[in-house]
């Protein structure tokens, strides 16, 4: 399994007093919960999460912590990062202890492929869904899942129990959604059922923040 190491340091004090300390040493607290061990309560440079966003995983990348002064973390994912709503500055890092060998649901990209021929004949690509949650072990954690939609017509849609994921990687939903569509008019009539689709969010990201 790929991994990334994060540098951090044990800490033994916590609030916000120390944490703005930690911040004006360039460091932001963080703690690494699940498995056997109490929560263990870090600090680390912060210029380490922009290293891992860039990782081919993003968010989503297996890390190993190296803890001066503590016991290292085996397996862990990064699980919340909270920053400032102005300057955007990383505040705290969650992560979650995980097993090698234990399934994690993880929000991978959904990535479009191929040309939709409904287009062509002024229909309009609809994805409700830019990020998909998907379970899986963390060595089988995807990039993205890719959709096909070379053969979408308008008024077609292509939903999540019909995407073919990678092996080992499963839709975690309980309930079937649109991934997809082509909407717009066919024999002069909108197609307002799908259209409604389209105004849902799109935000995610792969697992970000």
């Amino acid at each position: 399994m790929n991994t990334q190491t994060i540098q951090a340091e044990a800490r033994s004090e916590s609030g916000k007093g120390i944490a703005r300390k930690l911040r004006a040493a360039s460091r932001i607290p963080a703690v690494a919960y699940g498995g056997q061990a109490a929560p263990r309560q870090l600090s680390l440079d912060p210029k380490q999460l922009q290293e891992l966003r860039k990782s081919p995983l993003g968010w989503n990348q297996p890390v190993t912590i190296e803890v001066d002064g503590g016991e290292n973390v085996g397996l862990a994912l990064l699980r919340e990062v909270q920053r400032h709503p102005v300057s955007g500055q990383f505040l705290h890092a969650d992560f979650m202890c995980v097993e090698a060998n234990a399934q994690v649901v993880v929000q991978v990209p959904l990535h479009l492929i191929g040309k939709s021929p409904g287009e062509a004949l002024g229909g309009r690509i609809s994805q409700p869904k830019r990020a998909v949650a998907v379970l899986c072990t963390p060595d089988t954690i995807p990039n993205a899942v890719e959709i096909d939609i070379s053969t979408l017509q308008v008024g077609d849609r292509i939903l999540l129990s019909e995407v073919k994921f990678p092996e080992g990687v499963s839709s975690h939903y309980a309930h079937d959604a649109p991934a997809v569509s082509c909407v717009g008019r066919r024999g002069g009539a909108a197609e307002e059922g799908d259209e409604g689709a389209s105004d849902e969010a799109a935000a995610a990201e792969g697992g970000e923040e």
